[in-house]
């Protein structure tokens, strides 16, 4: 269970090209799908790496009928993710299902020991949230290093991620 945070150490050395720009890129490309008669809010956090601090702050005060997609880190290969923390969410099967519809291969699990994401604080409120992520062990590997720029990124899975994310929010 240690080593996704073995792996993952923070430093200030990393342009964070897939941690978490193809997050922030794949949100944006996915508001724009959206019409825009459609109530949407995007929230862009910080200090994840702090114990979610951006993240439950927001929390503290969010209404308690918000769902949340949380985007962490879309690299151009790896498995399709779609991760929970506690009781597993009816939006984690809307999400599979959605995802099938897309032709992407998404696996809904628990999110991996180790590992921060906000839609941990979201949960953690008692609101209804998942994680989006596309890796593998060496995406893993590379977050929080120099080799984290788009150099190793093209952002080819930046569009699907937004398809699936967009197609959520209009569901």
């Amino acid at each position: 269970a240690a080593m996704p945070s073995i792996l993952c150490i923070v430093r200030n050395d990393s342009s964070g090209a897939v941690d978490n720009g193809s997050g922030v890129a794949t949100v944006l490309l996915a508001a724009r799908q959206v019409p825009r008669d459609r109530a949407l809010g995007v929230l862009l956090t910080s200090a994840e790496e702090l114990g979610l601090a951006g993240a439950r702050a927001w929390a503290e005060t969010a209404p308690a009928e918000r769902v949340l997609v949380n985007c962490d880190t879309v690299d151009d290969s790896g498995v399709w993710l779609c991760m929970h923390t506690g009781s597993r969410p009816e939006l984690s099967t809307r999400a599979a299902t959605m995802a099938r519809g897309l032709g992407l291969k998404l696996r809904t699990r628990r999110l991996i020991p180790g590992i921060l994401a906000d839609s941990i604080a979201f949960s953690d409120r008692g609101l209804e949230a998942v994680t989006i992520s596309r890796g593998s062990l060496s995406t893993l590997a590379r977050i929080h290093t120099r080799r984290d720029n788009t150099t190793a990124l093209t952002g080819s899975g930046i569009a699907d991620a937004a398809a699936l994310l967009a197609a959520l929010t209009m569901e």
